[in-house]
């Protein structure tokens, strides 16, 4: 067997993406060698754009099944691959205005080696495509699973998330602690600059986690803060009873002196 080509590129996954986002279709696109009644995989890729619709199928020949991880049939249609070719028309079998004047018995000829491309429909969690000949045998399975974004076995894992795969990602809720980053239940919550999350806490990078996090900085300075303001509050009201205290003592004695020591002065005179 020929060296498999793989063609992964980057585009392809941004493809996938776009699946679930835009509805955007997709579909694979296989080529397979054939030789001497044997099939081998050249390249795989994936193509942005519909498949064809397959109405016309042969009778006889290939069928593809695209599988699924619970071995189930996504799709199938059936192929034939061309041996025959037509022999090229000689000179000498037409006069001079062009009339063909000599009709061969075989103006066809059978070779042993061609290449055939397959373009099908995209499915999220296919697994492998086996081909099958006219007699319903396997000749070739393919690996496909790279490509699938969601493999359904009821673990969100590898790069599988809600909106692309939620047969095994459950809705992500938000975050109710200090920080959220890959949670299978929560939606993302970054820290601030110069701390990263580290078990669902911000810690202060490049300190191992010893460092506190900003949200408890942040608790410190606002009580601080808080005790700070308490006692100016206490300062201010404190001067201005004094103020106040100090206006009504003077001038109650202002009062008791031109009521009282007026009357002591006269006597004394």
């Amino acid at each position: 067997m020929n060296k498999i080509n793989i063609l992964m590129p980057t585009f392809a996954m941004m493809l996938l993406l776009a699946t679930s986002v835009y509805a955007v279709d997709v579909s694979y696109s296989f080529t397979l060698k054939y030789k001497d009644g044997k099939l081998n995989l050249t390249s795989i890729g994936l193509l942005d754009g519909t498949a064809p619709d397959r109405l016309n199928q042969p009778e006889v020949g290939y069928t593809l099944k695209v599988v699924s991880f619970k071995n189930e049939v996504l799709y199938s249609f059936k192929f034939s691959i061309d041996t025959t070719i037509l022999s090229a028309a000689d000179p000498s079998w037409f006069d001079e205005e062009g009339n063909q004047i000599y009709i061969p018995n075989e103006t066809q000829k059978t070779i042993n080696e061609t290449s055939i491309n397959l373009i099908f429909p995209y499915f999220k969690n296919a697994k492998t495509v086996d081909i099958f000949d006219q007699n319903n045998t396997l000749v070739l399975s393919i690996d496909i699973s790279k490509y699938a974004t969601c493999n359904t076995n009821g673990v969100c894992d590898h790069n599988e998330n809600y909106n692309i795969c939620p047969e095994d990602c459950p809705k992500k809720v938000k975050c109710i602690y200090e920080c959220c980053m890959n949670e299978i239940d929560y939606i993302d919550k970054s820290c601030v600059t110069g701390y990263e999350c580290v078990n669902k806490k911000c810690v202060k990078i490049g300190t191992n986690g010893k460092e506190t996090t900003p949200g408890n900085d942040n608790i410190v300075f606002i009580i601080i803060g808080a005790g700070l303001g308490m006692i100016a509050l206490v300062l201010i009201v404190y001067v201005i009873i004094r103020k106040s205290s100090g206006k009504k003592a003077s001038k109650n004695f202002d009062e008791l002196y031109l009521k009282y020591g007026r009357r002591k002065n006269k006597r004394k005179r």
